[in-house]
Formats: structure tokens, C-alpha cells, sequence
């Protein structure tokens, strides 16, 4: 989206976001990015907007400036209505298996999803290379089996980014077999 008077509705609508974000939340605009629809140029004028935010403290600091529009709905954003809350909810219960509660519990939790002058928005956290841990190949996973488990959170400090990493205890489990365990605790 480098040359602005190329850009259609939509992605002019993308980089306004991105460029009222960056301005009130002192991240350079360098830091953002684009994905989903927009990123592969297959959106349609009823699409949503997902922009990425690089670094762990730019994040933080878009997640407070967006907490802050949401309570003054400043420059057209807002947390989703009722309806559009219901829409997700529903739409999340039938892709997933969750129940609508608890897809509302999890929207209820989102900073990162809104409605920018009535369009959806996401905002997707992504690290820095050099604040990544680990390398590509490091850890491999292999599908073992579908388990239900209970379990207690003992850190959740990357839940912003993707993937989202927690590290539990006191695992037990609910439903199936039990698989092999690995443990994954944040360093």
C-alpha cells in the first residue's frame, strides 16, 4: 500500500486505521502491516480490516490506545454492538467447538477486534525477529490424539501474539485418552 492514490475503498480505509493508531499511540507507522483479504488482494468492499502490529512493546502500546478509543469511541472506533457481538459469537460457536458463552467470554476478554467507521478490524501482534526464542524446526508436533483437559494457567504473557502460548499445571484429564505430555513453560 506504498502509493496511496492506487489504493481502493477499503484499503484506504486499512491504512487511515493504521495511520490514526500509529498517530495516537506513538508506534511508526513501519510497524504496522497488513493481512488476511487485503494482504492477498482478495477482499471485497464488505470486508474486514486486519492489520499486524510488529513488537512486543508497540503492541502494548496499540492495545492501550485502542482500549482508550473503545471508551471515547474517538475517530469511529468502537467495540462490536450487540448484534455484530451475536453474529461472532454464533459464528464462532458453529466453527469451533464452543458453546456461545463461551465464545462471548472470549470476545468479552479481545482488545483487538472492533468496528472502525462500520467496518470490522483486527489487529494481529506480531514479534520482532530478534524478540522470537526460538527457531523455526526447534520444537515439532505431531497430532497424538483429541483430549479435554482441566488445568491451571500459570502464564499467559503471550496471549496477544500468535500463536498464543500458556503455561499450565495441575493438568487433568476430563475426556479421552491421556497422550503423551509435553510441557511447554515460558523462559
Amino acid at each position: 500500500m506504498a502509493n496511496s492514490d492506487r489504493l481502493d475503498y477499503l484499503q484506504s480505509k486499512a491504512l487511515n486505521l493504521a495511520l490514526i493508531i500509529s498517530d495516537e499511540s506513538g508506534v511508526p507507522l513501519e510497524y504496522f502491516g497488513v493481512t488476511g483479504s487485503i494482504l492477498l488482494d482478495i477482499h471485497q468492499p464488505f470486508s474486514d480490516i486486519d492489520l499486524t502490529v510488529y513488537g512486543v512493546e508497540n503492541s502494548m502500546r496499540v492495545k492501550e490506545t485502542l482500549k482508550h478509543f473503545y471508551s471515547s469511541n474517538r475517530f469511529g472506533v468502537r467495540k462490536f454492538n450487540d448484534e455484530e457481538a451475536r453474529e461472532w459469537c454464533l459464528n464462532k460457536s458453529k466453527m469451533y467447538p464452543l458453546t456461545y458463552e463461551e465464545a462471548k467470554t472470549f470476545l468479552d476478554r479481545k482488545w483487538n477486534r472492533g468496528v472502525f467507521q462500520e467496518t470490522m478490524f483486527s489487529i494481529h501482534p506480531v514479534k520482532l525477529e530478534d524478540e522470537v526464542n526460538e527457531k523455526y524446526g526447534d520444537k515439532i508436533f505431531r497430532f497424538e490424539g483429541m483430549i479435554s483437559i482441566e488445568a491451571t494457567v500459570l502464564d499467559y504473557s503471550e496471549i496477544d501474539f500468535m500463536p498464543s502460548v500458556y503455561a499450565v499445571g495441575d493438568v487433568k484429564v476430563v475426556k479421552g485418552l491421556p497422550v503423551r505430555a509435553m510441557a511447554y513453560f515460558l523462559k
